[in-house]
């Protein structure tokens, strides 16, 4: 009872079992899978990597390149029943 044998991963925390299963599955794995991420059931895996894919792609689109400002202006201004030179 003084040593949990298990805690969840969450929020960057970890135990010497789970970091001595990583080293190993690390080892064992290609060079480019390096990250481990445990669950304790399938619902939570699911549950675990739809919010992975959420964030990605919401990381993802904030990265893409935005247009200017200037170009926002120009169409904002084509599109306007109001001529240009009234303006």
């Amino acid at each position: 009872m003084s040593e949990l044998s298990y805690y969840n991963t969450f929020f960057k925390t970890t135990h010497p079992p789970a970091v001595a299963l990583s080293e190993k599955l690390a080892e064992l794995a290609p060079a480019h899978m390096n990250r481990v991420f445990y669950c304790s059931s399938g619902s939570e895996a699911n549950d675990t990597v739809f919010r992975m894919a959420r964030f990605y792609w919401t990381r993802w689109a904030s990265r893409r390149k935005r247009p200017s400002s200037a170009a926002g202006t120009a169409t904002t201004v084509r599109r306007s029943p109001v001529p240009a030179s009234a303006a």
